[in-house]
């Protein structure tokens, strides 16, 4: 008894084969496979990127061990992470993955807002975290206490912050000074302007 094998042709492949029928006949069946073909591909290629996408960002999330908050801050009596604490436990880790992480204002609607939009990125596959932000320039208790340069600049970095702490799902742990209080060393502060603080 004779088989017949069967070739399985690849997606680029099948593409030629089609094209070069709709040359042969002159007919646009043959290129709206084609099309056909080559939609489907463009959507495998995006599942792909995203499942790999997926899986890098839960393997980092799984690495990340807990920060300790080094910092103090004066104005609200507590201990913050420092932003090279968290910038050290996270980058090694996106590069590992090769993964970036950049960051871009966008207009808000309303007055004194301003979105932050947080870009992770992994070859051809982004995903955006965008952020609203108040950039007002108002303390704590409501007076103004920076100019509109100095509030756009605030609102950045405090969405800069918050973005890191939302996508990498960031947890801390209470201060560990290793003896630094102990041998009389007292935390650096920062004013509340110019900190950036991780709660």
């Amino acid at each position: 008894r004779q088989e017949t094998q069967v070739t399985r042709l690849q997606p680029m492949e099948m593409i030629q084969v089609a094209f070069q029928k709709a040359l042969e006949s002159g007919g646009a069946e043959a290129l709206a496979v084609a099309d056909r073909i080559l939609e489907q591909m463009a959507k495998q290629r995006d599942y792909e990127d995203r499942e790999r996408f997926n899986a890098s960002l839960l393997r980092i999330q799984k690495q990340l061990k807990r920060i300790p908050k080094r910092g103090w801050n004066d104005s609200t009596k507590s201990h913050f992470a420092l932003s090279e604490d968290v910038d050290a436990e996270i980058q090694g880790r996106m590069q590992d993955e090769g993964m970036t992480l950049t960051f871009e204002p966008e207009p808000h609607p309303q007055p004194n807002m301003v979105t932050i939009v947080g870009i992770l990125s992994q070859g051809a596959f982004s995903k955006r975290y965008p952020l609203p932000m108040p950039c007002d320039g108002q303390g704590a208790k409501g007076g103004g206490v920076m100019t509109r340069t100095h509030a756009a600049g605030s609102a950045i970095t405090y969405a800069k912050r918050y973005l890191k702490n939302m996508i990498f799902d960031l947890g801390f742990k209470d201060q560990d000074d290793d003896g630094n209080r102990a041998g009389g060393r007292k935390l650096a502060s920062l004013s509340e302007n110019a900190q950036i603080d991780y709660a």
